[in-house]
């Protein structure tokens, strides 16, 4: 085995090690966006030795635009950009990957589906060391369930017990149902607040938009604070105004209103204290983040560079 190997290997253990000491530890009580979240989550980024990630990459693969007044309640009906993509959290010796993308046949919707982008997300799934989702929506989980690159990728996959019920019992998108069988072949996990699985990353329980929805938190070696938040809201201008999609959207959705409105609230502090808030879909937020520094644009598939 090469040295890579050994390192993949070694950060797996250490999060398993962390898991376990977790799971002891940690009382079994629904997730609290409170003053005390961003401290009890900044502590259990430091639970895992080993050096921070040095960078997080945006790799998209499809570009779409829609109607804002579709998107958030009560917008004005100007037209938006939006995209789907993964993020890649590097680390000197390999990285993880949050959100697997999806083949085109698995977006319900009308978009502009780049082949040859999706080949890279491939390939930086195939070489990452643990893949996460943010939730189990179609466009952000199928490359994990179909697609020429699954089989390969599931044996690194972490999804939550919440995601894989989820998936055997109602998805999205009838394409990506799984059987129990299937749903097995997945390291599975259920935690109750957070879950650290790295130095400086976290996962952070947050039920709302679907059952198994969650953010990443990552805190890079240079004290960059970030949240990959998924779709908890579309674009910026929801999280800004406080905004959910509109309620007969919502209600098709089947989400959890309730809970959105405190995780908006929770973000919107957590953006005035300085992190930054990445949204999924939100492309021109991505445009500014990337020309600021901080995040960078596609995925890097070597080891340094």
């Amino acid at each position: 085995m090469n040295k890579r190997g050994h390192s993949n290997i070694r950060r797996i253990c250490k999060f398993l090690a962390a898991f376990l000491i977790l799971a002891r530890l940690q009382p079994a009580l629904a997730q609290q966006f409170d003053d005390g979240l961003i401290d009890r989550v900044r502590a259990a980024s430091r639970m895992i030795p080993g050096d921070r990630p040095f960078e997080v990459r945006f790799q998209r693969f499809v570009n779409y635009s829609g109607s804002l007044t579709e998107w958030v309640e009560n917008a004005q009906p100007d037209v938006v950009q939006a995209v789907i993509g993964v993020f890649q959290i590097r680390f000197s010796d390999g990285w993880i990957m949050v959100d697997a993308g999806a083949d085109e046949d698995k977006i319900s919707w009308e978009v502009d589906f780049s082949a040859q982008d999706y080949e890279l997300v491939g390939a930086a799934l195939r070489g990452a060391s643990l893949v996460v989702a943010t939730h189990e929506h179609a466009d952000h989980i199928a490359g994990l369930i179909r697609g020429p690159w699954a089989n390969d990728v599931a044996r690194r996959a972490l999804l939550t017990v919440e995601q894989l019920e989820n998936l055997v019992e109602g998805p999205d998108h009838p394409g990506i149902q799984i059987s129990q069988e299937q749903a097995d072949q997945y390291l599975s996990v259920r935690y109750h607040e957070l879950l650290p699985i790295a130095q400086g990353v976290v996962l952070i329980k947050a039920p709302g938009h679907s059952p198994g929805s969650q953010f990443v938190y990552v805190r890079l070696g240079n004290e960059t604070e970030l949240l990959l938040v998924g779709d908890v809201v579309w674009v910026t201008t929801a999280l800004v105004s406080g905004s959910q999609r509109p309620l007969a959207l919502s209600d098709k959705l089947d989400e959890d209103r309730h809970a959105i409105t405190s995780q908006i609230r929770w973000l919107q502090q957590m953006q005035q204290d300085g992190l930054h808030i990445i949204i999924a879909h939100d492309g021109p937020a991505h445009d500014v983040l990337v020309e600021n520094g901080v995040i960078k644009d596609g995925a890097y598939l070597g080891k340094s560079e």
